[in-house]
């Protein structure tokens, strides 16, 4: 049963990974997704807070040594951002952010493979999750 305080440990969790980012004296996308994840892991409240830092872990993964990314890096660090969230809980629910999540990514790499540069690969990301929302 969900415990009703899901969106402001959403928010407080990511009000504390942009603090983090905000500190930071990087600039290139390695440094700032690195930040991001160190701060949502510090201020990650309830599950989802949880759930959301190691999606951020896994991004900053993917962009470790990046200064710049193009769609199909964007893509694949959204996909493995979803695996690491995924790899976070030990029994995944459908229907959930994990889902959201899922959906997203998927969209991402599917646009990013047609050959899609980085807006492509945002607005087919943005259009997936109010997609998977929605459902």
């Amino acid at each position: 049963m969900p415990d009703g305080d899901t969106g402001s440990n959403m928010v407080a969790t990511v009000r504390a990974a942009l603090d983090e980012a905000r500190r930071s004296p990087s600039a290139d996308v390695a440094g700032v997704t690195a930040a991001l994840s160190f701060g949502a892991l510090m201020g990650a409240r309830g599950n989802s807070g949880v759930i959301l830092s190691q999606l951020l872990r896994g991004i900053a993964e993917a962009a470790a040594g990046k200064d710049r990314l193009s769609g199909l890096d964007l893509a694949y660090a959204f996909a493995e951002g979803t695996r690491a969230a995924y790899g976070a809980v030990a029994t995944p629910v459908e229907g959930t952010m994990l889902t959201v999540a899922r959906e997203a990514s998927e969209a991402a790499v599917a646009a990013a493979e047609e050959g899609g540069d980085v807006g492509a690969v945002l607005e087919a990301t943005v259009t997936a999750v109010a997609e998977s929302v929605r459902r």
